[in-house]
């Protein structure tokens, strides 16, 4: 498989949590078929930097970013995007965080082999305070 490589413009910055309460940071880049690429990223982003990437075996991989004149720094949240408790570095401080119910609930779910229940849906219950932890499942 030949390596192909991409250039794009990064628009948009997203925030995901997982089960134990950590933030991950992804920059957000057009790719040529019109989808929206989220990639993971560890450093200071900025919203229009030129984003040079390889789609080889291992997936989309950033190879170069490129600082442009209309860059805009992206500061990091200070506040948990699910619940908006403040954040100790990139972990959520609140135990009771709706992002990291979702995710624990999800997970076990999957470990349990179930999955008729979709991360949106599970996220309504969640929102609708019809799913507050995992014994809930059993009452639905």
């Amino acid at each position: 498989m030949n390596n192909v490589e991409l250039t794009s413009t990064i628009t948009d910055v997203v925030y995901d949590i997982n089960r134990v309460g950590t933030i991950s940071v992804y920059m957000t880049i057009p790719s040529l078929s019109g989808e929206v690429i989220n990639i993971p990223y560890n450093s200071k982003l900025y919203l229009n930097d030129t984003v040079h990437l390889v789609n080889d075996a291992h997936g989309v991989v950033v190879k170069e970013i490129t600082r442009n004149t209309n860059s805009k720094e992206v500061l990091l949240p200070t506040n948990c995007p699910y619940c908006n408790s403040e954040l100790n570095g990139l972990k959520c401080t609140n135990f009771n965080c709706s992002g990291v119910l979702e995710k624990e609930i999800i997970g076990y779910l999957s470990y349990l082999g179930i999955h008729l229940l979709t991360p949106k849906y599970i996220e309504k219950l969640i929102d609708k305070a019809l799913l507050l932890c995992h014994a809930d499942l059993y009452h639905l």
